[in-house]
Formats: structure tokens, sequence, C-alpha cells
């Protein structure tokens, strides 16, 4: 609360671009439909002891909503979660250590869960959604997957 830090009506509403007017009205607004009074009005406008809670209060709700927006933010980029893969056991040996060492580097927020199995098993799990995605042969019946050849 700008009020608060600024100690008086008219300092906070040179810092928040406002009329000290606006920034009276909604005060006194807000205590209305509060049904308290949030501040001790004299030549500096001081936080009653139900204003001080009120404030901390609210710090804590522009806290945990920063936060919930920089989640929203890393989901939008892909950069939290968890994927679900499966793939044969020759790839997990092979190949797979590197790339994951490489996207523990990149996605460092990204968990994975890895399913080995053969190519009826993993197919059998992407149709069950158990899984996000497998490495592993064509399937016998690949109409209902996409199938992304890696190497012949």
């Amino acid at each position: 609360m700008r009020l608060a830090q600024e100690g008086t009506f008219s300092k906070a509403a040179a810092k928040l671009n406002y009329a000290q007017s606006t920034i009276t009205n909604q005060i006194q607004r807000l205590e209305k439909e509060m049904g308290i009074q949030l501040f001790r009005r004299g030549w500096d406008a001081e936080l009653t002891g139900s204003g001080q809670l009120f404030a901390a209060e609210i710090d804590s709700l522009i806290k945990h909503w920063q936060y919930v927006s920089e989640q929203a933010k890393a989901l939008q980029k892909e950069e939290i979660g968890t994927i679900r893969m499966g793939a044969l056991e020759s790839v997990l040996e092979n190949t797979l250590p590197n790339c994951l060492r490489r996207f523990r580097e990149l996605k460092p927020k990204v968990s994975y869960s890895i399913a080995t199995g053969n190519t009826d098993s993993l197919s059998l799990a992407l149709t069950q959604k158990q899984l996000d995605f497998a490495l592993c042969g064509e399937p016998a019946d690949p109409s209902g997957y996409v199938f992304d050849p890696l190497y012949h």
C-alpha cells in the first residue's frame, strides 16, 4: 500500500500519478466496504492496528500473486512440469543418458520419469495416456500415433 509507505495522501498520489482526491476516495470506499478504519488521519496518514494487519495481508497476497504469475510464465515457456517418457532398454543405455544430461542443463526445473519396455508395451502405455512420448520401434498399427523415425 503506497499510502502506508509514503505517509501522506498527497505523497502517495504523486507517486502513483493520481489526484489526491482519487486516493482519498479509494481509501474511504475500501474502509466502508471492509467496515474498519485503516488510517488515522491528521497531517500524516498512519495505519491503525487493523490497517497494519490488512497491509500485511495485502503484502502477502501480492507476493503470492507474483509467485503464481512467475509459475504461469514458466509453464507457458515449458520451463516447469513433468515429462513421462518411455524407451527401449537399448535406447536407455546408449542414447538417453547424454540427451537427459543436456535436457537437464536446458530445463533444470522440468522433471521426468522413464518407463522401459518393448514397442508393444510402450505403445499401450501411450494409448492409455501413461506416457507423453516413447522412443521405440514402429508400432504394429501406427494409425493411432504420430511416429517419426529417428534413424534407419
